[in-house]
């Protein structure tokens, strides 16, 4: 059986999840950016210097290689470079941010359910 839940509260709900979600997603990335650029300074400038800027303006273009062919940060994620660190802090960081992406999709797929449920139940 499914649970009833109005329609009119799933939009604010997503928008909520949505909005925990980008805050925590440019946490970690902050994080993980000023991690690298305090203890791995070289590896920092070799990826180009990310900062938080980067991230927030490369939302829908994450390129993998620069220009010049050398790894961005996106590239270094994808690629789980944080594991070859041996700074289980960035380790740990990096790993959470590739988690981060699939745990919006628990979310999506429940309230998904809940307006199908709603839907036909209406």
């Amino acid at each position: 059986m499914m649970w009833h839940i109005p329609v009119l509260w799933l939009g604010p709900v997503a928008l909520a999840l949505l909005v925990v979600y980008v805050a925590t997603s440019l946490t970690l990335h902050k994080r993980l950016i000023g991690r690298l650029h305090s203890k791995h300074q070289v590896l920092w400038l070799d990826l180009g210097a990310p900062t938080l800027w980067d991230v927030i303006l490369s939302v829908r273009n994450r390129p993998q290689v620069s220009a010049s062919g050398k790894l961005t940060y996106f590239g270094w994620l994808s690629a789980r470079g944080y594991a070859d660190l041996h700074d289980e802090v960035a380790a740990r960081m990096g790993r959470q941010l590739a988690l981060h992406g699939w745990a919006l999709l628990v979310p999506v797929a429940v309230l998904s359910l809940l307006v199908l449920g709603s839907l036909q139940q209406g």
